[in-house]
């Protein structure tokens, strides 16, 4: 892959799909490659005043570029180891921590230039752009998977693997079908992902108001008499946080929980720090999670989850977290949905010192 317009013969070697419908094709031979380059940054005529947009891999979020964040002048282009490339031409990150997970590719709708981490093709006549973008976009876990170098501080295509990684190329008239019944299908996906986006949504705010009606007496019918009124403390055998002082770390031991392994709203054991059975050992019984017992985080924006311990498991926690014992009289699972109420919330945050702590 080099910067100029033609590139040399690529060997016809790379991945093979057994009995493909189509030809297979090697990248460096699906159309004309460019590289990129910056402009000298000291020189203030290549930057000040430009109007070309030169595309950086910070541009590529979007599939189509008619724009970038940063512009050059014409000199810059003319001076400089940038290139420009046409309308319709296929944008690739060839370098960048990206690509540990994802290969941005984008479809140019105007003259752009181009930063040295970015990779273009003009596609040759018979290759539509559209098609090409989905395709690079199809085989993206394998590209990513054999053709990226490892062992770097960044992650970056190996360039003369991916020319030869090949595709399926169908004839023009097939690609233009497929890439519409891809659109169409997106376009229902899309259609998909809101109307669920608008459920979650609905469900929430009904699991709210489940919540709230059962923690004011509105869900099912009271038996004679008013509700008890108590507080939390008078509600729970122990209210406590956790330690106060740093616990010593161990590569392996009892599990040390952090807000953020009960901010799902359930245990979350896969990501844990640890502590040494030792320190565990000191910890006073009422201050150690037992099954039934409710967990509460009480600091910050993460204030006001309440989490049903669900475990016989051993672990403690950090004093950003309250454990609450429910009293015999109360039964865990209600003292879990009176926390999770919204009225408990309100309250909760209207208690926090400078909206932070409790």
């Amino acid at each position: 892959m080099v910067n100029a317009l033609t590139s040399p013969p690529v060997p016809k070697v790379g991945r093979v799909i057994p009995n493909a419908p189509w030809p297979m094709v090697p990248l460096g031979e699906i159309g004309r490659w460019f590289g990129g380059g910056t402009p000298s940054k000291a020189n203030p005529k290549y930057w000040t005043g430009g109007t070309i947009p030169w595309v950086s891999p910070k541009d590529m979020k979007q599939p189509l570029i008619d724009d970038a964040q940063d512009h050059i002048t014409a000199a810059a282009v003319s001076e400089s180891s940038t290139n420009m490339v046409e309308v319709g031409s296929v944008l690739v990150v060839a370098r960048s921590g990206i690509l540990q997970h994802t290969l941005p590719v984008a479809i140019t709708t105007r003259r752009v230039a181009l930063n040295q981490d970015i990779k273009a093709v003009e596609p040759r006549k018979d290759v539509a752009p559209e098609f090409l973008a989905l395709a690079l976009k199809a085989f993206e876990r394998e590209i990513l998977h054999t053709c990226t170098k490892t062992g770097t501080t960044v992650q970056s295509l190996e360039l003369p693997v991916f020319q030869r990684f090949q595709i399926p190329v169908p004839s023009l008239s097939e690609q233009r079908r497929i890439v519409a019944e891809i659109e169409k299908q997106l376009t229902r996906l899309d259609a998909g992902v809101a109307a669920l986006r608008r459920t979650q949504a609905n469900l929430k705010r009904y699991r709210t108001a489940v919540l709230k009606a059962a923690c004011e007496g509105g869900l099912v019918p009271r038996e004679s008499g008013h509700w008890k009124q108590m507080t939390l403390e008078d509600a729970c055998s122990k209210v406590t946080d956790g330690d106060h002082q740093p616990p010593p770390k161990v590569s392996d031991g009892i599990p040390f929980l952090t807000i953020g392994n009960i901010s799902s709203g359930r245990l979350d054991f896969s990501d844990t720090r640890f502590v040494p059975s030792e320190y565990f050992a000191q910890i006073k019984a009422d201050r150690v999670p037992q099954t039934n017992d409710v967990l509460y985080s009480v600091v910050g924006a993460t204030i006001g989850i309440p989490v049903l311990v669900n475990t016989e498991r051993q672990f403690c926690f950090q004093r950003h977290i309250a454990l609450l014992k429910p009293s015999p009289a109360i039964l865990p699972k209600f003292l879990w949905a009176f926390m999770a109420s919204p009225r408990t919330f309100r309250e909760a945050w209207a208690k926090t010192t400078g909206g932070m702590e409790s």
